[in-house]
């Protein structure tokens, strides 16, 4: 039945239910500080709910990368790196091989900004892999849609029951 569940159900369905307290006052104050322009009030109250996920979900992925000792490799980060640029050129039939594509791999992970990105999606990928196995989703009510839509369940719309089968 797990299979039934996209890595984004299964990200909000493990944010929603790990219910991982963030500071909301210190990230707040953090986030207007450490932004590069700032923010107006109504703008960071709209957009904190999207920030304080997305530290949830960092915060879980390093626990899992630390539980199950996961290493980022150079040879993962070339390796994605040709690939996302491979396919970013495909999508406009201009496809890349060899020695060309290589070498914009060797540059793109140059750049600290790109090598993190890269990084991000290799981390993303490790964790979701891992976790599927780990985690028993199973829908309670047939009737009930898990909603596609990037945001959180609230309690009432979250009928499925969770059980883990190795802690983290």
């Amino acid at each position: 039945m797990q299979n039934m569940f996209s890595d984004a159900d299964l990200w909000w369905i493990l944010i929603e239910h790990m219910k991982i307290q963030m500071p909301d006052a210190f990230l707040k104050r953090w986030i207007q500080m450490n932004n590069e322009q700032p923010l107006a009030d109504e703008q960071l109250e709209k957009e904190y709910p999207n920030y304080a996920e997305s530290m949830r979900w960092q915060l879980l992925q390093q626990a899992v990368m630390k539980d199950a000792d996961m290493r980022v490799t150079t040879e993962e980060l070339e390796d994605e790196a040709k690939r996302v640029i491979g396919a970013q050129y495909a999508q406009y039939g201009m496809p890349l091989e060899g020695e060309m594509l290589d070498n914009f791999a060797k540059n793109a992970l140059a750049n600290e900004e790109e090598r993190r990105r890269i990084a991000d999606l290799i981390i993303e990928r490790k964790v979701v892999d891992n976790l599927k196995p780990r985690v028993n989703i199973k829908e309670k009510r047939s009737a009930t849609k898990i909603s596609r839509r990037l945001r959180p369940l609230s309690v009432k719309e979250d009928r499925t029951a969770f059980r883990f089968q190795k802690s983290f």
